[in-house]
């Protein structure tokens, strides 16, 4: 079917300002996934050089223990993260004049254990009636976001590729 679609932004409506505030939180969560455990790893590494009849060649620990070894889903990876969502709006008029404005804020957590993204929104109309025929009026758009973001794709490939027998930090060593 053919037609003319028209998209109309919210304007204030003659009579008393009228406020309106509205707040929503939630938490997001992702399932941990099976993971070999340090002791996991070191067997099935050191059975498939075995099985084709090599020697291993694995340079970690020999009989390494899970307790010795490294959850990288819960080095990196956070069990929930926060949502949260907040408006508050005011409109109203008058047989001349019509205003609304609202202002918001939404904040995301990551995943991740580090980075989250915040938003803030506002939006501010006013409309003016001169007569029956001259009609004015401006809309005001403003918005601001700040995301922090890890390497997204690095740190969920090398969370559950690092070997669990590796350790999260480094030891240095004096020469």
């Amino acid at each position: 079917s053919n037609g003319v679609v028209l998209i109309t932004t919210k304007k204030g409506t003659k009579g008393a300002t009228k406020f309106t505030f509205t707040a929503s939180a939630g938490f997001q969560t992702l399932e941990k996934p099976d993971m070999a455990k340090a002791s996991e790893y070191e067997y099935v590494l050191k059975s498939r050089y075995i099985n084709d009849g090599n020697v291993p060649m694995y340079v970690g620990y020999n009989g390494i223990t899970d307790a010795e070894g490294t959850d990288w889903w819960d080095e990196t990876m956070r069990k929930t993260a926060l949502i949260h969502n907040y408006n508050l709006s005011f409109s109203g008029g008058t047989d001349k004049l019509l205003y609304s404005a609202s202002i918001g804020y939404f904040g995301q957590d990551s995943q991740y254990k580090i980075g989250n993204w915040q938003k803030f929104t506002a939006r501010f109309s006013m409309e003016y009636t001169f007569n029956n025929i001259v009609k004015a009026g401006i809309d005001f758009t403003p918005n601001c976001e700040r995301k922090i973001n890890p390497l997204i794709g690095s740190i969920l490939i090398n969370g559950v590729a690092n070997k669990p027998y590796s350790s999260v930090f480094f030891a240095i060593r004096a020469v």
